[in-house]
């Protein structure tokens, strides 16, 4: 059905609006995304329920409602400095029973563009499954969606505890967790077909709870610098991965 709002004080809108919020997506099942390219992206992984646009798209399926709003109406709901013209609203993915082969694990990594650049690159190296610790940044923060580009599209993301961890060992999983002050080089280690990858929170690493949970702790040689930023380190760790195990 398609529907026409020109203002911006229109109960539907204040009713999107909301999804700004992370309790009220968590709570509702729904997230906002903007842009054509997340737009395909999300019709492909047939998680669109509504698409809020200024002018109708041709190519959306009958049965998803779409807005035909103003470009104020489309400003007020837009995190964009220049907005496309269209937002989309999405149903979260409902998990999966069984877990990939390559599990990536963040222990309260909090920065948005560093979210997103991870997502986005263990999707890029064949991890299906991302494992967030409480405290972490939501996946459906505006900033991470943006920079991951779609990402989310394809994984399965959960929060979990720590017990996670040694859920995954007592199922065969190999469990690396990055630690600066022992440990092997990446190079070093063999790298198990059944892998989770464990990178830590942008100013304090990995916490020492979740290292006592390692099968092995793991780190990147350097030359001068002591350490990388999280995002840059999570391709480095995910390239050699998929390289070893490809």
């Amino acid at each position: 059905m398609i529907q026409y709002i020109t203002s911006k004080s229109n109960a539907r809108i204040k009713d999107l609006l909301t999804l700004k919020d992370s309790k009220v997506r968590k709570e509702r099942g729904n997230f906002l995304v903007e842009g054509y390219h997340l737009l395909e992206m999300a019709l492909e992984a047939d998680q669109v329920e509504l698409v809020v646009t200024d002018k109708v798209i041709r190519t959306i399926p009958d049965h998803i409602d779409q807005l035909i709003v103003t470009s104020d109406v489309i400003k007020k709901l837009s995190s964009q400095v220049t907005p496309q013209g269209v937002i989309v609203v999405c149903k979260m993915k409902e998990r999966q029973i069984a877990y990939g082969n390559r599990i990536l694990y963040l222990d309260q990594v909090s920065d948005p563009g560093n979210l997103g650049t991870i997502l986005r690159t263990a999707v890029s190296f064949g991890f299906s499954d991302v494992i967030l610790a409480k405290g972490s940044c939501s996946p459906y923060n505006e900033k991470v969606l943006a920079s991951s580009q779609g990402a989310i599209f394809n994984l399965q993301i959960q929060e979990k505890d720590y017990s996670f961890l040694e859920e995954m060992k007592e199922k065969g999983y190999q469990v690396l967790v990055t630690y600066l002050h022992g440990g092997k080089s990446i190079d070093k280690v063999k790298i198990q077909e059944k892998v989770v990858l464990v990178m830590g929170n942008e100013a304090h690493g990995v916490s020492e709870e979740v290292v006592s949970l390692s099968s092995e702790k793991v780190f990147i040689p350097l030359k001068v610098m002591e350490s990388l930023n999280v995002g840059v380190a999570t391709g480095i760790m995910c390239y050699h991965i998929n390289s070893v195990l490809k």
